[in-house]
């Protein structure tokens, strides 16, 4: 996060100095999603560890760092808002202070390239599971990503961050897809026709013959060829030709530039209760903010819900409490409680102190 704030420091300086606020605009706009959706809510569980230590420090001291220096950036573009994050975290006016000076003994262009990776990889998974229409707080036992050695090698060493952010059990590196990615071919009449003339209908036909294997020989060729019947050569070029991915049953498939990545969609019976017990994590949490409980207060916890449901939360019972600040779980009705839906079953919540 600190190499970055020096990358954006240098970009936008120079833009400014050349005038082009709207790139400048734009470069703050995305770091700020960072800062916001990526370091602030992966340090969550560095931010709020009990005690004082090193890591903790660290996770301040960085988060301080970004946003005194970021104000200071946006303060053209924003001067109320970043005067009021300004002043609150220094005593200081934001339109007072030296505009800042990238470092370059701060960057790490190697990191940055990584972590843009692994952004780009979670963007692609989270892509795949809207698609399925699975939500994030369904476990799913794997994710395979597909890609050059090259740009999947270092992916390897943050598998635990694409498992947290994707929440999924295992993450799988391969070169090539192999047989979980098929490819349907067809001619692009618009293009192809007038170049095809009385051969379009023999291509047409030849195409759809292809077996599985060829079909991909000819994707990763980008072209198809065929003699026709009187024994010319007859060669098909990549935009002529419409290609459709499709994949196994089971698997869902997102793609970018750099990366293929399929996401198994079956979910067995320990996947589906640990997505129940999720699921009422994120009620309760809920619950305790409309009830103003201070985040560090531990609770006492009641449910009224059927068999099922406390079978996945006895199951699981580990992760609520990892998750939720809890004294004890019972199992019982009560007239205070409140009722939400959890995979279309009505779930009774009491919480008391």
């Amino acid at each position: 996060m600190l190499s970055r704030l020096h990358t954006v420091t240098k970009q936008v300086k120079s833009t400014l100095d050349n005038y082009d606020f709207t790139a400048a605009a734009r470069e703050l706009a995305v770091y700020v999603e960072q800062i916001s959706n990526w370091y602030i809510r992966r340090s969550r569980d560095r931010f709020w560890s009990e005690g004082i230590n090193h890591d903790k420090l660290a996770a301040y001291h960085t988060l301080y760092k970004v946003l005194t220096t970021t104000s200071k950036l946006l303060a053209p573009f924003t001067p109320f808002v970043t005067e009021d994050i300004h002043t609150n975290l220094t005593s200081e006016s934001v339109h007072l202070s030296e505009f800042p000076k990238p470092d370059e003994a701060w960057k790490n262009q190697k990191l940055e390239e990584e972590m843009e990776g692994v952004l780009q990889v979670v963007e692609l998974a989270r892509r795949a599971r809207n698609v399925s229409n699975i939500k994030t707080k369904q476990p799913l036992s794997e994710l395979t990503v597909v890609g050059d050695d090259r740009v999947t090698n270092y992916l390897a060493k943050y598998s635990y961050i694409i498992e947290d952010e994707v929440n999924v059990k295992q993450v799988n590196f391969q070169e090539n897809a192999g047989g979980s990615v098929q490819y349907e071919i067809k001619l692009n009449f618009p293009t192809a026709g007038p170049k095809l003339g009385k051969q379009v209908g023999s291509v047409q036909r030849a195409l759809k013959e292809l077996s599985v294997g060829e079909a991909k020989n000819v994707a990763e060729k980008g072209y198809f060829e065929l003699e026709s019947q009187y024994g010319e050569s007859i060669r098909v070029e990549k935009e002529d030709l419409l290609m459709n991915q499709t994949t196994r049953q089971g698997l869902e498939m997102a793609t970018n530039d750099s990366y293929i990545v399929l996401l198994n969609t079956e979910i067995n019976d320990n996947l589906r209760r640990e997505g129940i017990v999720r699921e009422l994590i994120r009620a309760v949490q809920q619950y305790r903010k409309e009830l103003n409980l201070p985040v560090e207060q531990r609770v006492n916890l009641t449910f009224h819900l059927d068999d099922s449901l406390k079978v996945a939360i006895e199951q699981y019972k580990d992760l609520l409490e990892r998750n939720l600040l809890i004294k004890s779980i019972r199992f019982n009705e009560s007239l205070n409680m409140k009722y939400v839906e959890v995979e279309n079953k009505t779930v009774g919540i009491e919480i008391t102190i």
